[in-house]
């Protein structure tokens, strides 16, 4: 067996690699509570601080415990670094890693073990039911998930700065609906078995954009979350205007996710994208393609009343008509990381959203478009999924179209997941209930501080 390499990324790839598989959970815990623990681990600790490096007379573990000490140790040391924690006044020891993530997004240099890739962690769970949860300051992703996740570096202006908040001001996401009646949104039958949604007159859209921008700027939050479905033609274009038009506005909102739908009308089928902008700026920061589709079955159009827009189908199923995204945008603000999950994307952590869930993103935004929420609803047990297994705060906005369909008065559009349960838990359970808000009208904005 080969000795584990002096720099630290490279050797959280090796001991990945090499001792992961030898680790059980029940005996880390075990050993974490030993008496010896902290007493083996401190001077180790010390010594990779001020060094920067794997020490060599312990590059050689003679087993499972001297590994997993190893392995803690190197992590203790990393969180000494984390930007999330760190503002660039770190051991200088260890200034390499934090040029290696600004520079490729990781902290492994990709040879040691190159069916993996490290990075910073930007949420961790209590709860200890997997090998993972017993280090807080790296993540270790497949080469295969890695290569989903696109990185997006914020230019300065655009930071969040989470990592100096307070809970005296914490950060704060506002929820806000973009459309608030029945004939809003129009669904339309693509023969044979597909389905489309847009805006039913997408010059209203412009002219909300106004609305709803002061909406939040008046809100005092931080990001602003709009609803799936909700851009037609020429909405970008007019948040951006709405946007630029008023930079000199004081407010308090740095990010705005407009939404979802066809932003550029030129790709068939269309691509339904969120949009994250700068509030300052207006400039796009990121893109989000769906991931996956949401079907229509017989349940589902009479539920949500439109048997007239579906009266020629002939299939049980319909299908939405869009081209699928195959990657994750993830906003790096410091490795507090970024994530938006649509609608139907939210609630496929195990497919479609695993490599998210083996990255695992500080917070998660998710636009929808559903009937009206409530805490034993899919969005509330999908939230709390994130939450529980993956640590990932996770903020969604619902439209109130569907509602108004439904003849549903003053109905939840908006929920956060934002806590943790005791370790013992079911995760095909819904979790714990979630924090749910209702907003009567489009520009209605609710608050979550995270």
């Amino acid at each position: 067996m080969s000795s584990v390499p002096a720099d630290l990324g490279d050797a959280v790839a090796y001991l990945w690699r090499t001792w992961r598989p030898r680790w059980q959970p029940h005996d880390l815990e075990q050993w974490r509570s030993a008496s010896s623990y902290a007493g083996e681990l401190a001077p180790l600790v010390s010594r990779m601080i001020h060094d920067g490096v794997v020490p060599s007379d312990t590059a050689d573990p003679a087993g499972e415990w001297e590994s997993f000490i190893l392995a803690s140790a190197i992590d203790e040391v990393l969180l000494e670094q984390h930007p999330r924690y760190r503002d660039g006044s770190g051991p200088r020891a260890l200034a390499y890693l934090t040029t290696r993530w600004r520079a490729h997004h990781r902290l492994d240099n990709g040879g040691i073990a190159p069916e993996y890739a490290v990075t910073w962690s930007g949420a961790s769970t209590l709860h200890r039911d997997d090998v993972v949860n017993f280090f807080s300051s790296t993540r270790v992703v497949s080469a295969a998930d890695f290569a989903q996740l696109d990185f997006v570096a914020l230019r300065t202006h655009d930071r969040l700065d989470a990592r100096s908040r307070t809970v005296a001001t914490p950060l704060t996401v506002g929820c806000v609906p973009v459309f608030d009646a029945k004939e809003d949104l129009t669904f339309q039958f693509q023969p044979p078995r597909y389905f489309a949604v847009q805006p039913t007159h997408p010059g209203v859209t412009i002219d909300r954009a106004e609305s709803v921008l002061l909406a939040l700027d008046e809100a005092n939050v931080d990001i602003g979350l709009c609803p799936e479905s909700t851009i037609g033609p020429g909405t970008l274009q007019a948040w951006q205007s709405a946007i630029r038009a008023s930079a000199t506005r004081p407010s308090r909102l740095r990010w705005i996710v407009i939404g979802t739908g066809d932003t550029d009308g030129t790709d068939a089928p269309p691509h339904n994208r969120a949009v994250l902008l700068s509030r300052l700026t207006g400039d796009e920061i990121t893109r989000q393609s769906k991931r996956h589709g949401f079907s229509l079955n017989a349940h589902r159009v009479a539920e949500w009343n439109l048997e007239t827009h579906f009266a020629g189908a002939t299939e049980e199923i319909l299908e939405e008509y869009t081209t699928y995204g195959n990657s994750w945008s993830i906003v790096d603000d410091d490795a507090f990381t970024v994530a938006v999950a649509i609608c139907e994307d939210l609630n496929r952590i195990d497919d479609a959203g695993a490599a998210l869930r083996s990255f695992r993103p500080s917070l998660l935004l998710s636009p929808i478009l559903d009937v009206e929420m409530t805490k034993n609803g899919w969005p509330a047990q999908a939230a709390g999924q994130w939450m529980n297994i993956c640590g990932t705060i996770t903020v969604v906005a619902n439209s109130l179209v569907i509602a108004r369909r439904r003849g549903t008065t003053s109905p939840a559009t908006a929920l956060v997941q934002n806590g943790q349960l005791p370790s013992h838990y079911d995760p095909d359970i819904y979790p714990g209930p979630p924090d749910l808000k209702a907003s009567e009208h489009f520009g209605d904005v609710v608050r979550f501080e995270l």
